[in-house]
């Protein structure tokens, strides 16, 4: 892996972290059903197919902009689960390496809190 992948990798789940601790703070539990949301972008339709097919199992929309020059998003959530910081730290890492895998840039994750 290249230094520049494990600094973006690093920084992703220093924010994941960040963001578990902020839900805590905000009343989440490990039994809370949380529903994360997630995005990709990439510049090659090609590679948005490679990553709806390693994510078959999430709901995905793909959408683009641009003419010349397009830009695909592909968003999906992973439905209602109750997380621990530890799970969701492991899936945010599923979900940059199976991004990088299919050539498409992991923008992050999300939830609203309970």
């Amino acid at each position: 892996m290249s230094t520049d992948f494990e600094d973006f990798r690093m920084s992703h789940l220093v924010r994941t972290a960040e963001d578990w601790k902020q839900l805590v703070s905000l009343g989440a539990t490990e039994e809370s059903p949380l529903d994360f949301d997630f995005t990709f972008i990439s510049t090659s339709k090609d590679a948005i197919a490679d990553l709806e097919k390693e994510l078959s199992d999430y709901s995905l929309s793909v959408s683009s902009e641009g003419i010349f020059k397009k830009k695909f998003t592909i968003s999906g959530n992973s439905g209602a689960i109750a997380w621990n910081e530890s799970r969701l730290l492991q899936w945010v890492d599923y979900l940059i390496q199976v991004g990088a895998d299919s050539g498409c840039e992991f923008e992050g994750c999300g939830a609203s809190a309970p």
